[in-house]
């Protein structure tokens, strides 16, 4: 792959494109740019800026839909206390396949360790192992991120 390539379409956008907020990219009435505007330049910014990940489990980066399906295919049982979707309504009740809402369930360590015994017990072939794979590698791309050691 062409490097230099990926790098060129992977950069911000011209600043004219990075600034949009609700004055439509007009500086408020000082002259400076408002904090609003600041945010959202910022925003844009580390959304288009190349990135890099040195250090990330395979484990650690599995899809809580996919481990939830996973689970259901199995037979598995995974707690509710520490997955979103088992039990709270958002799900069919029987496990399967939920909605892409993004987990917001706040974790200790203490569950990200039981997470970790709960995948183990999940991705237990070579069809799951390269899932996991694949969508790790596209959630990685879909935040810009240009090398990664996973």
């Amino acid at each position: 792959a062409n490097t230099d390539a990926a790098v060129r379409e992977a950069s911000p956008p011209p600043e004219s494109d990075v600034v949009a907020d609700e004055n439509n990219g007009a500086a408020p009435h000082n002259g400076r740019p408002g904090s609003a505007e600041r945010s959202a330049r910022m925003h844009r910014f580390a959304k288009y800026v190349p990135k890099v990940e040195l250090h990330a489990h395979l484990n650690g980066c599995i899809r809580e839909s996919t481990l939830l399906e996973l689970a259901r295919e199995r037979g598995v049982s995974l707690s509710s206390r520490i997955h979103c979707g088992i039990g709270d309504g958002r799900g069919d009740g029987d496990g399967s396949k939920r909605s892409a809402v993004p987990s917001v369930k706040r974790r200790s360590l203490v569950d990200c360790f039981e997470i970790f015994e709960e995948i183990r017990k999940c991705v237990d072939d070579l069809g799951a192992l390269r899932r996991i794979a694949r969508e790790a590698l596209e959630d990685f791309a879909s935040c810009n991120v240009a090398y990664v050691e996973l």
